[in-house]
């Protein structure tokens, strides 16, 4: 894009390390008291389940971000990327 300007960042990843790069619609998920998730909420379950394997955390969490809605449908995407070393 022209004219944006951006600082590179590195970080060194080990083996087992993961990555998250989540949409705002995760911590704006609402519930039906109108309380968001919140990043905070999600960073606690992120660490809560660090020791399952990646799709097992990744299956919990839709589950509980679809408890925490109480809905089937969400009026904002829910997208997060995983990557694991």
């Amino acid at each position: 894009m022209p004219g944006v300007e951006f600082d590179l960042e590195t970080s060194p990843f080990k083996s087992r390390d993961r990555l998250f790069l989540y949409s705002d619609g995760i911590p704006e998920c609402f519930n039906p008291d109108m309380e968001a998730y919140s990043q905070d909420r999600l960073l606690a379950r992120l660490e809560a389940w660090r020791e399952f394997p990646l799709p097992e955390l990744l299956d919990r969490l839709e589950k509980d971000l679809r408890t925490w809605h109480g809905q089937d449908d969400f009026s904002d995407d829910l997208t997060l990327m995983a990557i694991e070393m």
